[in-house]
């Protein structure tokens, strides 16, 4: 169950620039150390040849305060510097990977002000576990149509007396700014990889026309690993959201990567997000008054992935719900089926089904009575 959060004071356009299905796709494929590995290799070599690549790995830690934490997707790995010969200690680095979507240059003091946030956190806690201070490497991946021209921080404070700027604090962060990439370094990246097939998607949503047969090019990653089920989820719920693909685009690539099972759950979820309400209607009450809608969503999504015969870990990953809350739902789900199979009224049915609301538990009955 989600906690209640400190309510924010940024602007509503900030927020939902943030709560987008892009958001959620970076992240999770960042999180995957061979694309995390293959972008400093492609994008930032000269700071790779610097890093102790045996000890890098992926820091789950929530590295911003609450009031932060809706505003931007984080992605940090811990690593180490290369050790001279001459050195007497290894200095510990830790590299940052900021996804931050932003289509204005107005924002740049947010950006800096949530990059600074992380560089003091992670400082907090080499103090607090009392190691030598941390070599921080803000990386920000952005996605914009018109790319995105590196400031420095000093560059908010216009009209400020040079004498006085060296009293306020200034760094830099590299920026891999997608759209204006040459073809041929975007299409040279690992077919095999998921940052090829990101990062073709963002270009694909800014301009559908870019490439021919673009999203094939975008899932060419399945063909040599269909055990990534939850990516080609999160991709294709991505490049298919505000129309950009035709329902016809839609049935010949879903038809060309998955079996029948899949295919039934993605166009389920793509049901339930956009047909205007339509299937969300049935279950955008609150349960006990606790539970956003989004979760409503995602609870649906996965009574219906259970009865297309989909793991609990699948839909755990796909709707970012613990394990346990799935398999709750799983369990609520099996008592409607027996409800069902045994006549029982509905009424009667709520008694005996503590995980589910009444409207849940509708339209499982409806479901099931399509079969």
């Amino acid at each position: 169950m989600p906690t209640e959060q400190k309510k924010s004071n940024t602007p509503k356009h900030e927020k939902d620039s943030f709560h987008h299905s892009n958001d959620k796709a970076f992240k999770k494929i960042f999180q995957v150390k061979e694309t995390a590995l293959e972008y400093l290799e492609a994008f930032i070599p000269h700071i790779k040849v610097h890093l102790d690549l045996s000890v890098f790995e992926l820091d789950n830690t929530n590295h911003v305060s609450k009031d932060f934490e809706e505003h931007f997707s984080d992605v940090v790995y811990r690593t180490a510097l290369k050790k001279k010969p001459t050195d007497k200690r290894t200095r510990s680095a830790a590299v940052v990977l900021l996804f931050e979507h932003k289509k204005s240059v107005n924002s740049y003091f947010l950006l800096y002000l949530q990059l600074l946030e992380y560089i003091i956190f992670i400082w907090r806690q080499d103090v607090t576990n009392k190691k030598m201070p941390s070599v921080i490497i803000p990386i920000v991946v952005y996605q914009g149509k018109r790319g995105l021209k590196t400031k420095r921080l000093h560059d908010c404070f216009k009209g400020v007396p040079k004498e006085l700027l060296k009293y306020i604090i200034d760094f830099e962060f590299h920026l891999t700014s997608v759209q204006p990439l040459p073809d041929d370094k975007v299409l040279g990246l690992n077919e095999k990889g998921l940052l090829r097939s990101l990062f073709l998607a963002y270009r694909f949503v800014e301009n559908r026309d870019h490439f021919t047969n673009a999203a094939t090019e975008i899932f060419k990653f399945y063909k040599n690993s269909e055990q990534k089920f939850e990516f080609f989820q999160l991709l294709f719920g991505f490049i298919t959201s505000d129309g950009y693909l035709s329902p016809h685009e839609i049935k010949t690539l879903l038809d060309s990567y998955l079996l029948e099972k899949q295919k039934e759950y993605i166009m389920t979820t793509v049901q339930v997000w956009k047909q205007e309400g339509k299937i969300e209607g049935k279950i955008e009450g609150k349960i006990e008054g606790k539970i956003e809608g989004k979760i409503e969503k995602a609870h649906f999504t996965i009574l219906r992935g259970k009865w297309n015969g989909l793991s609990a870990e699948i839909l755990a990953n796909i709707s970012e719900l613990p394990l346990v809350d799935v398999q709750k739902l799983f369990d609520g789900f099996d008592s409607v089926f027996k409800c069902w199979q045994d006549k029982k009224e509905r009424s009667l049915v709520k008694v005996e089904v503590p995980y589910l609301t009444d409207e849940e538990i509708k339209c499982l009955y409806d479901l099931f009575d399509e079969k």
